[in-house]
């Protein structure tokens, strides 16, 4: 059980595994071939009696098939966020569907947890490479993470919950992605409106088991959100006032009754007011129909090693809605556009250059932190000429959580990430480079 093959350099493979040009019927004939493909590698993993499990057959096999798998499952899936078709969308939004429950099966395969166990008790643990090693422990970790250590009803139990749950997250995304709903009023009747109840996400014990397995490795590394709150309550306080005072002004200019209170559905409204009052910002971003409606870097492509030792080239996709262009003028990036774009760009090159073997490099090991870093370089003065004058507007009274797909796609807790992660070539070495093979708790102190 060397476990050298994760760890071996070889050349670039110069294959583009890639393929966008499937119909929506091939997207269903792809999608039941892979399940099946991927799955008899699972049921032979997990066949095996113990005393012949190996690296070779086990550890290795997993790492191998998880590569081929994640490169086939994207091009599937990822048409739903940016095809034009709407049949492609639809197929593809299925094809998730299915591979997702797909996933929630593998990833509760007791037979398949029992030998990976039964591998880290036999191997030496400095008979595997770092990389080796690190796979090993993260699918022990995972397997815990799903109760594989529990009796058999519990297991039952928790897959069920996170069928249901993936189900929701992809057809959450759909919704927001495909609606077009709009509701026109006057001034007079917003004026209007009365209270009404906004129901709010509450994450109590979700925030430290969902970041557990990408921000670190132990709960206690995690930020402690109290002791965040009280350095954040002095400017939170500021900016109450600064709305409140907004609030009252605009209640006695139409002659309403001023509560005194920052209301639910004044939030998103007043926060565009205090933009525009205090930093001329009007904003206005329109989408194409269908097309996913907000930013993300998706991970196509892992660059990492493939079965037959040669490295897979990292491919991967920025999508973004930016302004549109009018009648009389180009579409030029506002500054708050530059910031998302290379925001984005971060998490970009944290795919691109990550050099890690199989399996390893699969997981967003470092959160937000290479996103954070991103825009480090936006405001230097040859980017800034990328931007425009022009103002634009953004809708108001929405509600946030309703319109965010992000809190319900797998994200959620990870926003954590961007306050975390507030932190030339050691940034390349230290966080680009070790991609999912490190903690990012490891990678930062190594950084700073």
């Amino acid at each position: 059980c060397a476990g050298d093959a994760l760890d071996v350099a070889a050349p670039c493979s110069a294959v583009n595994y890639l393929r966008w040009d499937l119909s929506a019927q091939q997207i269903g004939e792809l999608t039941t071939k892979l399940i099946e493909e991927t799955k008899r590698v699972y049921d032979h993993v997990g066949s095996q009696e113990l005393q012949d499990v190996s690296y070779e057959n086990t550890l290795k096999a997993l790492a191998d098939v998880e590569v081929s798998y994640t490169v086939q499952r994207n091009i599937l899936d990822f048409p739903q966020h940016v095809s034009p078709s709407k049949d492609i969308r639809t197929a593809s939004t299925e094809a998730d569907k299915k591979l997702s429950e797909f996933d929630v099966e593998m990833s509760m395969r007791q037979d398949v947890y029992q030998r990976i166990v039964w591998l880290q008790e036999k191997v030496q643990s400095d008979s595997l490479r770092p990389e080796a090693s690190r796979y090993l422990e993260r699918l022990i970790r995972l397997g815990r993470r799903n109760g594989l250590h529990l009796p058999e009803e519990t297991q039952e139990k928790i897959k069920s919950i996170k069928k249901k749950l993936s189900l929701l997250c992809i057809d959450f995304n759909k919704n927001l992605n495909e609606d077009t709903t709009f509701l026109p009023f006057t001034r007079e009747e917003l004026g209007a409106c009365g209270p009404h109840r906004v129901e709010h996400l509450r994450f109590a014990s979700w925030r430290p088991f969902h970041a557990f397995t990408t921000l670190s490795n132990s709960e206690n590394r995690l930020l402690d959100e109290h002791e965040l709150a009280q350095k954040l309550k002095p400017l939170g306080e500021q900016e109450r006032a600064v709305i409140l005072e907004l609030k009252k002004a605009e209640c006695e200019r139409r002659g309403l009754h001023f509560d005194g209170r920052i209301n639910a559905w004044d939030m998103r409204y007043y926060m565009n007011q205090v933009e525009e009052t205090r930093y001329r910002v009007d904003q206005n971003l329109l989408k194409e129909e269908g097309k996913y409606g907000h930013a993300a870097c998706f991970g196509l492509q892992p660059g990492c090693l493939r079965q037959d030792g040669s490295r897979q080239i990292a491919i991967a996709a920025m999508v973004a809605n930016f302004t549109k262009p009018t009648a009389d003028a180009p579409s030029l990036l506002q500054h708050d556009e530059v910031e998302t774009y290379f925001h984005e760009f971060g998490h970009v090159m944290h795919q691109l250059c990550s050099q890690v073997g199989a399996g390893a490099g699969l997981r967003a090991g470092a959160g937000e932190g290479p996103g954070v870093h991103g825009p480090q370089a936006c405001p230097r003065r040859g980017i800034l000429q990328l931007t425009s004058p022009r103002t634009w507007r953004r809708p108001r009274w929405t509600n946030m959580p309703a319109t965010f797909g992000h809190l319900a796609g797998g994200y959620d807790a990870q926003y954590y990430g961007y306050l975390w992660s507030e932190v030339g070539m050691d940034y390349r070495s230290c966080i680009l480079r070790p991609g999912g093979s490190e903690d990012a708790s490891v990678m930062l102190r190594l950084f700073l």
